[in-house]
């Protein structure tokens, strides 16, 4: 959906309403093109393909395939700025492109960031990346490069031929001798988690952009070429045409089934190459010889876009159902501590297990611990954690990816080890001997299993033991 904003060019005045006969940047996002990344690897510069329908709403996805997104720019319409730079003529291209990426689900940003990337440059969990600049070093483009892609969120498309040399790069910051305009500042955006100090939100694919530094054209003994984004010629500056400048792609594993909208929203600071590049009776070219600098002026309008698509997931995302810290107390059977409610405090001692069940059978992967050795395990709708060397008196926090094929649930658990709490109250003291005394020698049942502190089945003397060697002890909350 095209979305327009009006920003003032070089002094003129912003006005109320959009004025449709005045000068525009529009940008869509298409979905469903190629990028042809298997050529690339072998070092040919393929252009990138556009979809025939790419940019229609709600094409439909698998959980787990990738989307291909592409960005495309175009500039249109003659420039009103009375008295100003290129009043009155058609711009002679794009000469600043800014934006964001933001990715909606029912009204929620959703919760991705930068996606993980495998040594081969596959993503492996959901989130931004790209399958060019993958970090991956494979084929002839590791001896271009001379070592592996960069790792990054995006990449820019092979799409332009300025002067037959596109097969020596075709982007739009590359120079004319490798087939692009040479748009020569140019800045990959950043997600969360890459790069490391990136502060963009979950959701949000931040800061992709490509501007001229100065523009100084081939005519004047520079590199530059204008055009980028028109279709027509404005004076002695040729069209390249409406391409996609931008591509990237985004891992969809575990997105639950509906409907997405990808939104762009464009920055301020777009800009467009005007017409003419001097006040006067007499204005000359952009793209003409000429002594005097060259400037970037706002387009009247600049018009944003979004565009929705479908998961049709195959899969059910896993419901997390009950969850318990338990032990086996010798022949009196196995207990659990609730670690959905309650205080979460496990008074016995021994390597913990923990037991998730969920409402679909799942399996199980990147199982953590915040002390002590993680083991995970799943059978059937359960999965089992056992952690061994967990660091008493202190929180545990396990977590783990429960996982129905495509579609996965993070789950993070809290127990606090406190052994010796028999009475839960986060500190041993005289109250906790009092709570094992009153229960000396009664069957280890449902009822009185955390005065079991050591777990061996009997509540006896040795529970007491444990606790006085416990004394004054306690447990933090769970972060």
């Amino acid at each position: 959906m095209k979305r327009s904003f009006k920003i003032a060019a070089v002094v003129a005045l912003l006005v109320a309403a959009p004025s449709w006969a005045a000068s525009s940047m529009t940008y869509t996002i298409e979905l469903g093109g190629d990028n042809h990344v298997a050529d690339w690897d072998n070092g040919v510069n393929t252009p990138y393909t556009r979809a025939a329908n790419g940019d229609q709403d709600g094409q439909i996805y698998q959980a787990g395939d990738p989307i291909n997104w592409a960005v495309l720019v175009a500039v249109s319409g003659a420039h009103e700025d009375p008295g100003g730079f290129g009043d009155g003529l058609l711009p002679s291209g794009a000469a600043n492109m800014v934006f964001d990426l933001e990715l909606w689900k029912d009204g929620v940003l959703v919760d991705i960031g930068a996606a993980t990337v495998d040594s081969n440059g596959q993503p492996t969990s959901a989130g931004w990346y790209s399958s060019i600049n993958d970090g991956a070093c494979r084929g002839a483009r590791c001896i271009i490069n001379g070592g592996p892609n960069p790792l990054l969120n995006a990449a820019y498309a092979i799409a332009y031929n300025v002067g037959g040399n596109g097969a020596q790069g075709g982007r739009v910051w590359d120079a004319p001798a490798s087939g692009g305009p040479f748009v020569d500042f140019f800045h990959y955006p950043s997600a969360q988690g890459r790069p490391a100090a990136s502060e963009a939100d979950p959701g949000k694919l931040v800061g992709m952009g490509a501007g001229y530094k100065e523009f100084k054209p081939t005519s004047d003994g520079g590199q530059n070429t204008a055009g980028v984004g028109t279709t027509v010629a404005s004076g002695a500056c040729e069209p390249l045409g409406v391409k996609p400048v931008f591509e990237g792609q985004i891992k969809t594993t575990g997105f639950a089934g509906g409907t997405y909208t990808l939104v762009l929203k464009a920055d301020a600071g777009n800009n467009i190459l005007p017409g003419d590049d001097e006040w006067g009776e007499n204005p000359i070219t952009i793209c003409a010889l000429s002594p005097v600098g060259r400037f970037a002026i706002a387009p009247n309008n600049v018009v944003e876009d979004d565009i929705t698509f479908v998961i049709d997931s195959p899969c059910e995302v896993p419901i997390l159902q009950t969850a318990q810290s338990v032990r086996t107390h010798g022949a009196a059977g196995t207990f659990g501590i609730d670690l959905l409610s309650g205080t979460k405090i496990d008074p016995r001692s021994g390597a913990v297990k923990i037991e998730a069940t969920f409402d679909v059978d799942v399996t199980v992967a990147n199982a953590t611990a915040s002390s002590g050795t993680p083991a995970a395990s799943a059978a059937g709708n359960k999965i089992t954690v056992d952690v061994t060397g967990a660091t008493a008196g202190q929180p545990l926090v396990v977590s783990f990816d429960a996982e129905d094929g495509e579609c996965s649930t993070a789950v993070s658990l809290c127990v606090r080890l406190r052994p010796g709490d028999a009475d839960g109250s986060s500190l041993v003291n005289i109250f906790d001997l009092v709570a094992v005394r009153n229960r000396l020698d009664q069957a280890v049942v449902a009822g009185n299993f955390m005065a079991d502190v050591n777990a061996d089945g009997n509540i006896n003397i040795f529970d007491l033991v444990a606790i006085r060697n416990a004394l004054d002890t306690g447990v933090g909350p769970c972060p």
